[in-house]
């Protein structure tokens, strides 16, 4: 698999995101993140003024052959750390969530045809820290216009919290607490089971939550990662798939029924920042990190990896039907010495 360049283009502030729209018609759509560190002009000259941390939302249109992309709007905003397209629509236009550094999750409505961007509604995640990553929950269920949905975020701060946006557009939080004792880089839904909640922080710990609980205690905390865990992700094509990535340069996959340990490791060369699941092939992820040839090594053994979880499901598989196949030959064996008991003694 080879890759090549077909634009390059300035977005005047550094690029923190990026993201394709989902929705059927508006495939061609793409939003972008910016983030950018300025002086604060109020400051004078050898105060420890912090500086102000700007933002802008950039959505661009790829052209019909594919050639490049053309900027159609933008809109200025704090400066984004994540955005993620929901996979429902919200009053018939796609809906963008964002996280920013003022700590602010906001929502956007996008109208393709009339290049419009509409922020529809804003909460206010953590107080004087950044709101880091954020996921929904409706990638494999919960498709449907008009549907509660949530959204799960992580901040600076190291908690993880969870929002609900009501079928009116009213968000509100459900549920805070605090999941690592330094900034929780990543927060991600199991797509399968949305009750479950995943988290990494630059504590190297990796934790899973049931949020039918109050979360005082994590389901399960991993201490593989030798560095901060910058990102997970559920497969939306494969139950019980999950990749994890980390500054300290590996990609680990996961079987979910068993978080003791990963089921795969590769390493990439490089610390990772994000990864994400090619949104049709179950094969291929993507891994955004300091080597930018990641991805190609990532996508071939990533291939292997997941044919070895599936390899090892059905083994579990046969496995139990083996011993349920034993259980019941003897349990056969033993109606059948009660039976001869029974009648010839």
């Amino acid at each position: 698999m080879s890759f090549h360049s077909l634009q390059r283009l300035s977005t005047d502030l550094t690029c923190d995101a990026t993201e394709w729209c989902p929705h059927v018609g508006c495939n061609h759509v793409m939003a972008v993140g910016l983030y950018q560190l300025r002086d604060d002009p109020k400051a004078k000259e050898g105060d420890d003024t912090p500086k102000l941390r700007i933002g802008q939302i950039q959505m661009y249109h790829l052209q019909e052959d594919h050639s490049c992309v053309q900027l159609v709007t933008k809109k200025d905003s704090a400066a984004i750390l994540d955005m993620k397209w929901s996979a429902s629509q919200f009053d018939k236009h796609p809906l963008l969530a964002t996280v920013t550094a003022s700590g602010d999750l906001d929502l956007y409505s996008y109208a393709p045809s009339e290049t419009e961007l509409v922020k529809e509604t804003s909460t206010s995640i953590v107080d004087g820290q950044l709101a880091l990553s954020l996921d929904w929950d409706d990638r494999v269920n919960g498709h449907e216009e008009g549907k509660e949905r949530n959204i799960v975020v992580s901040s600076q701060d190291g908690n993880i919290t969870t929002v609900r946006l009501k079928p009116n557009g009213e968000l509100s939080v459900t549920a805070s607490w605090h999941a690592h004792d330094f900034p929780a880089w990543i927060a991600a839904y199991d797509y399968w089971n949305t009750n479950i909640v995943y988290s990494g922080g630059d504590d190297c710990r990796f934790k899973s939550w049931d949020t039918r609980t109050d979360c005082s205690f994590p389901s399960s905390v991993s201490k593989v990662h030798q560095m901060g865990v910058t990102s997970a992700h559920s497969s939306m094509h494969r139950e019980h798939v999950l990749v994890t990535g980390s500054y300290d340069e590996e990609v680990r996959v996961w079987d979910t029924r068993n978080l003791k340990r990963p089921a795969y490791e590769c390493n990439v060369g490089g610390g990772i920042w994000r990864l994400k699941w090619h949104p049709t092939d179950p094969s291929l992820l993507l891994c955004a990190g300091l080597n930018c040839n990641s991805q190609r090594t990532v996508s071939r053994k990533l291939q292997l990896s997941t044919l070895l979880l599936l390899q090892l499901s059905t083994l579990l598989l046969l496995q139990l039907s083996t011993l349920l196949l034993l259980q019941l030959s003897t349990l056969l064996l033993f109606l059948f010495d009660c039976v001869v008991d029974l009648f010839f003694k």
